[in-house]
């Protein structure tokens, strides 16, 4: 990830590969030893909330022109509008429903939900390094 303004790869096309949605389960999994439920549909926005003022973030699964895209929401705002983190097009602010129905990212498909204890999360990310 070289990102700039958050965008995948800026100059640099080469780390721009696609892998499948299975690879990245299975490093989460095996490698990150992350907890994570998935669902195969998104989010309703009482969901999204309740699981982003737990502390955990979100990863959605959009699906668009270019194939099936990850990006990470972490944060929510009222009246029903969602932080967005595109390694593509960077920081977003977005409402739910342009978020659902794909506006300018892609329609959202399916999510992962880190599940795994808070404090691991912080422990990991204190070990790995330029987080």
């Amino acid at each position: 990830y070289k990102g700039g303004l958050g965008l995948c790869c800026a100059g640099d096309r080469k780390c721009d590969q696609g892998r499948s949605l299975a690879d990245m389960l299975m490093l989460m999994h095996n490698v990150l030893k992350l907890e994570f439920q998935f669902y195969n549909r998104p989010l309703r926005y009482e969901e999204l909330t309740h699981h982003i003022a737990a502390g955990y973030p979100i990863l959605a699964i959009l699906s668009g022109h270019r194939g099936e895209h990850v990006v990470i929401i972490d944060g929510y705002r009222t009246p029903l509008m969602i932080d967005v983190h595109d390694p593509e097009r960077g920081f977003l602010i977005l409402t739910h429903k342009e978020l659902l129905v794909g506006i300018h990212t892609g329609i959202w498909v399916g999510t992962i939900l880190i599940t795994s204890p808070r404090q691991a999360l912080v422990s990991r990310q204190a070990g790995v390094p330029g987080s």
